[in-house]
């Protein structure tokens, strides 16, 4: 294996490309590639703008003759250079040759491309480094092959190298409601359209940026399109067009009540000046919990969220946490049932051990004070819930902006 700058009319294009049928001839070779037009004048484009990309070099082999070498890898790229450095080249009886020519013409205008007469590649000895050569093609081109090959970056790595504040801000703002992988784009289609973000009450400030909800509905309309993503139930294809966004919302949120019916354990909004999260147990959840929940079960909601970082639920040591979980096993945890929860209420709200959150600055210490919080009482000692119940049930009278 060895490295050469060779000339581009030594470089011959491979008629056995594994990515088509093999062809042939060299003419029949080029256009067979023309199957993917687009991306093949896309790639014109960026060698015609940007030069031949150096950092990776064709992989050839030397062929019979002397200074003939066969492309093994890299015929797309060559493929464009000749046809940029002569659009004459192309097969005669290729389908529309002189639009074909006028396009390849017009680039080179576009571009003021300057013709490339050589490249750098990298010469493999045929048969000795075969297998070697043959397994470094593999890796470029076969996925990740358990890590030998190429990693591709998920979309968070493919923003955070655009730097673009309002994607990486938008990743974070789905996968805090819920976290599921190859959503970007379709979130994106929906929430540009300005007429679906109404439907939906979504207001998107993408200079902060910024993405409020207006309400609890649109918190679960958000979720439970994700959560139909999730199940692949829907994809980018389904929301592309102005016509099939109104169709996916007549279908999903007028003619079907399911996102009602989705429960959402617990949601997080994110304050981008402050860098903080804040935590809260969704009225739907807590509808659909069993009427009697026994020892650690609210305990076990509480410990989720402080393995989520919640600021709100880590202001309880977790080392006392852990120890409170194990000394209060027979606390009990009672649903209120509906008819006796407006009484408990009222009486809650009157008692002394009841304070009404805004009445004073201050915060209140937690300690032997019984919380309600929509339908939940709490007489145990746990210092994590009893201060998580008592936030919560401060936040629920805070004024909605």
């Amino acid at each position: 294996m060895k490295a050469k700058i060779i000339k581009i009319n030594d470089l011959h294009i491979n008629e056995e490309n594994p990515r088509d049928e093999f062809q042939e001839d060299e003419a029949a070779a080029i256009k067979i590639l023309f199957k993917s037009e687009k991306k093949l004048f896309n790639l014109m484009k960026s060698i015609a703008e940007y030069g031949f990309e150096i950092s990776e070099r064709i992989i050839v082999v030397e062929q019979g003759e002397q200074n003939n070498y066969l492309v093994m890898d890299g015929n797309r790229r060559i493929t464009c250079i000749k046809l940029l450095n002569n659009p004459q080249i192309l097969p005669v009886d290729i389908r529309d040759r002189e639009r074909l020519i006028k396009r390849i013409k017009k680039i080179k205008e576009d571009f003021n491309f300057t013709p490339i007469s050589s490249v750098d590649c990298v010469i493999y000895d045929i048969p000795a480094e075969e297998t070697l050569m043959r397994k470094t093609i593999q890796n470029k081109h076969t996925g990740e092959n358990n890590g030998a090959g190429r990693l591709p970056w998920d979309y968070k790595a493919q923003n955070r190298f655009m730097n673009d504040d309002y994607k990486n801000y938008l990743v974070d703002f789905l996968d805090n409601i819920l976290k599921v992988e190859r959503s970007l784009s379709t979130m994106e289609r929906i929430f540009s359209d300005p007429d679906l973000r109404t439907q939906l009450g979504v207001i998107i400030n993408k200079k902060i940026p910024e993405i409020k909800l207006i309400n609890s509905d649109s918190e679960q309309k958000i979720f439970y399109i994700l959560q139909l993503l999730k199940n692949k139930e829907i994809t980018v294809s389904d929301v592309y067009y102005k016509e099939d966004r109104e169709d996916f919302y007549k279908k999903y949120f007028i003619e079907n009540i399911n996102w009602r019916n989705i429960p959402i354990l617990t949601t997080l909004s994110i304050d981008k000046e402050l860098g903080t999260r804040s935590t809260k147990l969704d009225q739907t959840s807590v509808n659909k919990l069993s009427p009697t929940v026994q020892g650690n079960g609210i305990e076990n909601i509480i410990e989720n969220q402080l393995n989520q970082e919640s600021p709100l639920l880590a202001l309880a040591d977790q080392s006392k946490v852990n120890e409170s979980v194990e000394n209060n096993k027979e606390d009990s945890l009672i649903m209120v049932q509906p008819s006796e929860e407006v009484n408990n209420q009222k009486d809650l709200a009157e008692s002394p051990l009841q304070p009404y959150p805004l009445e004073t600055i201050k915060q209140q210490k937690p300690e032997n004070i019984s919380y309600l919080f929509q339908g939940i009482v709490y007489h145990g000692e746990h210092p994590g819930i009893k201060r998580s119940l008592f936030e919560l049930h401060r936040l629920s009278y805070l004024p909605i902006h």
